[in-house]
């Protein structure tokens, strides 16, 4: 009777230390797989990112000068919100319609290509779109830029994934932050 009263309690001790070392498999696993999907979200959100860039270029032969958007990333940009900073103040308008309507600049005699972007505007990956295009030489074309050249007005576009993951490009030191 000793006997098989030690074999039962030694084979539901035995029991208990599997199901106990099976638990723990099971949750290390568990783990595993979350990690491994993690790390799948993480690349599948990496191969459609976009990433918008601004600034100014100017011709070689100093003939054109332009301010440019681009979308340097492997997936399309959609434009969410356009806000502007200038003097205390923020406009929550298109750069088209802060050039023309802010700066108001007196160019009659410079030829001007105007592109706009505004809300729910789609940039496709790879793309250059210019904004707004002089033609005439450097030092001139600063001066029809006025506050955007002289970096006192600071153009912020929100933009997103197509997953809806969200970032903010802040003027033209480019700075990208992530919106939660």
């Amino acid at each position: 009777m000793k006997k098989q009263l030690k074999t039962d309690r030694i084979l539901s001790v035995l029991a208990f230390v599997i199901s106990i070392a099976t638990l723990i498999a099971l949750m290390y696993q568990s783990n595993l797989v979350r990690e491994q999907n993690n790390l799948i979200q993480k690349e599948q959100y990496a191969s459609v990112m976009p990433y918008l860039t601004m600034g100014f270029m100017g011709s070689e032969d100093d003939s054109r000068f332009e301010f440019i958007l681009r979308n340097d990333g492997v997936g399309p940009a959609f434009i969410k919100d356009i806000n502007i900073r200038y003097q205390d103040s923020l406009y929550k308008m298109s750069i088209i319609d802060f050039y023309t309507k802010i700066i108001k600049s007196k160019n009659d005699s410079v030829r001007v290509i105007r592109t706009d972007i505004a809300k729910g505007t789609v940039i496709p990956a790879n793309k250059k779109i210019e904004l707004l295009v002089f033609y005439t030489n450097q030092e001139k074309a600063i001066e029809f830029f006025g506050p955007l050249a002289t970096l006192e007005a600071s153009v912020e576009i929100t933009y997103a994934s197509i997953y809806d993951k969200k970032w903010i490009l802040k003027g033209l030191d480019n700075l990208h932050n992530p919106i939660d």
